[in-house]
Formats: C-alpha cells, structure tokens, sequence
C-alpha cells in the first residue's frame, strides 16, 4: 500500500497481497489511485462501513480504543454519511452500496482461514521468516504459535504440505527447502504470541 522504506523481499510484499484479498481488503491497496468519482464512493462507503462496525463492537467505555473510536472515528463516520446523502445519486448509490458490502468484509475478518493467518505472519514477521534455514524450521515454528488469546493458530496437525504450498505461492524459498528442523521453537512472553526464531546451530 505504501513504500515503507525497508529492503522488504518480494515474497513478503506477495504475502501482504494474499493476506489483502483473503481478507476482502485488497480494494484498500487501489485507494487514492486513478478512480472516478463512483468507483471512489463505492470503496470509501466500504471504509466507512468498517469503521461503523469497529463503533459497534463492544468494549469497556473506559478502554482507550473505546475513547478514540468516540472521538475520532464516530465524527467520521457521521459526516460521511451526511456528505454521501447530499452527493449525486449514483455516487450516493456507490457509498451506500459499499457500506452495505463491508458487513461481508467484517464476517471474512473475524473469521479468517488458517492460510489467511499465515500470511499475515509471514507479511508481519517476515524479517523472522527469513532467518530459517528450512521450510521444516518454518513449519515448527508455525505450529508452536499462539494468538492472543493463547490457541495455536493454525491445527496442530495440519499437513505439512499445506506450509510448502503456501511458501511456493509467494515464491518463499530457504536454504534447504524441506528439512526436518531438530530445534525447539521458543514461544516468548509477549503479550502478540509473537514466538522467538530458533537459534543458530554451532
């Protein structure tokens, strides 16, 4: 979406794409780009859309999400919609019609597939990911994650050649691409689930 300033590898910018269409996001990469008025309703309503369902979700009223989204994202949403209102019909039509396809978008989110999360990890920790020396290293390292709220994030039986079908997908290539790693992974204390790389062998 936008250049970030770090040497980031091809197969890490491909997983960011994957994990964007997966999740039904991938219009949010052509925002801003040469568009007509309608074709930029459609996908602002979108935006709007999902900004309207974050407002509805519950949290504590004293959280500091609940106190922004109040301050900052409520405001937002209610001036988009008065201006949507009083724009030309078909771009009025567009909005609304993107705002009604973003509940779609916000069922994809909360429920996103196993691929989808590992694209996400290689998209987010791909300066990890490309420290292992093996697709196998890659795979236990998967396998010994947790989310957020302490579940494995993917099936602690899923076939390895699922992994390997991702890796080659996005053009992910290791030193040897399928060795066994004999390494424990080490999961760290970080509140992300975020688990250390295993270390280098003597």
């Amino acid at each position: 979406m936008c250049d970030t300033g770090l040497d980031v590898p091809e197969w890490a910018k491909r997983a960011s794409q994957k994990l964007f269409e997966a999740s039904g996001l991938d219009f949010m990469a052509n925002f801003g780009a040469d568009m007509n008025l309608v074709q930029f309703s459609r996908i602002f309503g979108k935006i709007v859309g999902l900004a309207e369902k974050s407002l509805k979700n519950p949290k504590p009223e004293a959280s500091i999400g609940r106190k922004m989204e109040k301050k900052l994202a409520a405001p937002f949403v209610k001036f988009s919609k008065s201006l949507a209102s009083e724009a030309e019909p078909e771009e009025s039509e567009a909005f609304f019609s993107g705002r009604n396809e973003s509940e779609e978008l916000v069922e994809k989110m909360q429920q996103p597939t196993q691929r989808t999360k590992i694209y996400l990890v290689i998209a987010l920790h791909w300066q990890i990911v490309q420290k292992f020396s093996s697709t196998g290293e890659f795979y236990k390292w998967l396998l010994s994650m947790k989310d957020p709220k302490g579940n494995n994030l993917i099936v602690p039986n899923t076939d390895s050649r699922e992994i390997r079908k991702i890796c080659q997908s996005i053009g992910l290539e290791f030193q040897n691409q399928w060795q066994k790693s004999k390494i424990p992974a080490t999961v760290s204390d970080d509140k992300a689930g975020i688990v250390a790389p295993p270390q280098s062998r003597p």
